[in-house]
């Protein structure tokens, strides 16, 4: 089944007429196939030229974007690291010590914690390289929007 969704996926995206419908397609479509609470999609020069065109959020609150962009994103160590690393595909556990970052990050306890985001996919392009990020969350955490059900 998800086989058929990934092939939905990427005839989505071999239509789609720019970057930015191929961002927005790609997060939409793969909320059916993978469990997460926020995503995003950030690009890098050469690809873009302005800044303010290189995220895109999806399913994430105003406020906790604006949080993020104007003070967290500096204290994002998993995107640091993730940045620094030649890995395509990256968890949080991969990159850090996440016993300690956990207790003591401010990103993570403040920021992470207190918006209840635990299962964050995030998708980097820098030059002809798709990356793959994750957070994980807490041991028996579900994504918020399947706690419900």
């Amino acid at each position: 089944m998800n086989e058929r969704k990934i092939l939905d996926l990427v005839a989505a995206i071999g239509a789609a007429k720019n970057i930015l419908e191929i961002r927005r397609t790609t997060l939409q479509m793969l909320q059916r196939i993978v469990l997460f609470d926020t995503a995003n999609f950030w690009l890098y020069p050469p690809i873009i030229s302005q800044s303010f065109d290189a995220l895109l959020p999806y399913d994430i609150p105003q406020n906790c974007l604006n949080d993020y962009l104007q003070h967290y994103i500096n204290l994002d160590e998993f995107h640091h690291a993730y940045n620094r690393n030649d890995l395509l595909i990256a968890r949080s556990t991969d990159l850090l010590n996440y016993s300690i970052w956990i207790r003591k990050n401010e990103y993570y306890n403040d920021f992470l914690r207190e918006n209840s985001i635990h299962f964050l996919l995030g998708f980097d392009i820098k030059g002809r390289l798709l990356g793959l990020r994750s957070h994980l969350p807490a041991p028996g955490k579900k994504p918020r929007r399947f706690q419900r059900r």
